[in-house]
């Protein structure tokens, strides 16, 4: 059994994390004695880093993974590499997103969902980055709605979309000429 605690993985992941728990508790001691104040997540951190920034409480969230978009994050810095030369960060903000890609929030968790993210990592078996954004432009297109692709896929779970709906609406925009099996 691989569940946590149980078997070599799970040994190895509470002996990271048991190691990680010290790194922390060191970093706060150290904190404490400078008088820096700190906040302490009780959940994912990254979603809290995001939530501080969303409201203007931080000017960024310092991370890797840029599902802190789809928590809320305005801006998020990657790839820091601190060097005596020339220290670097890239810098991406959902402005640029929406700017040069015509994504918002709700398309990046339904991009999530569709390829793949830390809560659904497998994705859609079969539906890579193009037929996503093919299919994120045809729940757009000629929409009298004014839902985003979430409501949607809300309004499908619930009933009132059907999938010769969202079929008919595919084809039209995404695959004109050929007829989905």
């Amino acid at each position: 059994d691989k569940r946590e605690g149980r078997g070599e993985e799970g040994r190895r992941r509470t002996g990271r994390r048991t190691i990680l728990q010290s790194y922390v508790n060191e970093c706060c001691n150290l904190l404490d004695s400078l008088g820096v104040p700190y906040i302490r997540s009780k959940g994912e951190a990254e979603a809290l880093c995001s939530i501080l920034n969303y409201t203007g409480m931080a000017d960024g969230v310092l991370t890797n993974d840029s599902d802190s978009f789809l928590y809320g994050a305005t801006t998020v810095y990657r790839d820091l590499h601190t060097t005596e030369r020339s220290p670097t960060v890239e810098c991406y903000t959902m402005k640029d997103i929406h700017e040069k890609l015509a994504l918002n929030r709700s398309d990046l968790i339904a991009l999530a969902l569709l390829l793949g993210c830390d809560y659904c990592p497998q994705g859609v078996v079969g539906v890579g980055k193009e037929t996503a954004l093919q299919f994120l432009r045809a729940s757009k297109s000629g929409s009298q709605s004014t839902s985003d692709v979430l409501d949607q896929f809300q309004e499908w779970r619930n009933g009132s979309i059907t999938e010769d709906d969202i079929e008919s609406k595919i084809q039209l925009t995404v695959f004109r000429y050929t007829t989905i099996l």
